[in-house]
């Protein structure tokens, strides 16, 4: 599938309103990993009980944007789950140190409402483009990043965060007025073709699926090894979201995600633990996130939210 919007520009007024969104995205991101490396109590609590409460926080946060984006399209409020997302986000780290499993319970709930919210802000306004989905999930990286450094040396960036979160929402709310749903070139998918949406939005979610065990293969290789590698890391897997739906648009979805993941496999199978293996392969294998956000969108034209 190749984009067909070759002629438009690379950045616009809704690109750079992604990466607005983006930037809170970052902000939600570090909220969760400064939680999880600074809140729990791993010195009173067992480490197994440690792992479930992150499994918690991983199966809500992740798990939890399919109900979350089912019941956003239901009330056609996304601009309201990105802003309840965020805030709730805010909430849990001011309730995470007496209440450490209320915060990860409430971190990981509005981490999926601001996901599905803002995220289908951005699918629905940017048409058959993949630029701007790339623009948004990009910033996610880095915040992740910057939360768990910042949890884990105990430093105290409680309320600077707490702050940007809620400093952010008037800003969510002017964008998501300047954000409208943009009709798209590509073909909508006709009625009587369930059993193929189903197919299709299964295979997809499998590569989703697939690409985050890889990514955590990745970075996991040199976590607690190298922090400066863990740091490029995060730049490398946000530059190449971003990277992969600009030059998607511009060379075609389909040349770009193969050659991306093509060019990946050997460098994450191989080379995985030399730094330039690791970050170049970072690099290519996250350029397919923004294309595989589109083509479920593509698939599901009328749920953005799921």
């Amino acid at each position: 599938m190749s984009s067909a919007l070759t002629h438009k520009r690379v950045w616009s007024k809704l690109t750079t309103s992604a990466l607005l969104l983006g930037i809170v995205h970052a902000f939600v991101d570090t909220a969760s990993g400064f939680l999880i490396f600074r809140d729990l109590p791993t010195g009173r609590m067992p480490y197994p009980t440690v792992v479930l409460l992150v499994v918690l926080y991983n199966s809500l946060a992740f798990g939890g944007q399919v109900p979350a984006g089912y019941l956003a399209d239901r009330l056609g409020s996304y601009r309201g789950a990105a802003i309840f997302g965020a805030l709730a986000a805010a909430t849990a780290l001011l309730l995470s140190p007496t209440w450490p499993v209320v915060g990860i319970v409430v971190v990981g709930i509005g981490n999926a409402f601001f996901h599905v919210g803002a995220g289908a802000l951005v699918l629905r306004a940017s048409g058959d483009r993949a630029t701007e989905s790339g623009v948004f999930v990009g910033p996610g990286a880095l915040g992740l990043f910057a939360g768990i450094w910042l949890g884990a040396h105990n430093l105290p960036a409680r309320g600077a965060i707490v702050a940007a979160l809620v400093l952010s929402v008037p800003f969510m709310v002017l964008v998501a007025r300047s954000v409208r749903p943009s009709r798209t070139e590509l073909p909508v998918p006709r009625g009587g073709v369930l059993l193929l949406v189903i197919i299709c939005a299964a295979c997809l979610l499998g590569s989703v699926t697939v690409r985050s065990l890889v990514g955590g293969t990745i970075a996991g290789t040199w976590r607690g090894v190298s922090t400066e590698v863990m740091m490029v890391l995060a730049i490398a897997a946000c530059g190449g979201k971003m990277l992969g739906g600009i030059v998607s648009d511009r060379l075609g979805w389909t040349t770009i995600s193969v050659g991306a993941l093509v060019l990946s496999a050997p460098l994450i199978s191989v080379l995985v633990g030399t730094p330039v293996g690791a970050v170049v392969g970072m690099v290519l294998f996250q350029m397919t996130m923004p294309v595989i956000l589109k083509a479920m969108h593509h698939v599901l034209p009328g749920r953005p939210g799921l």
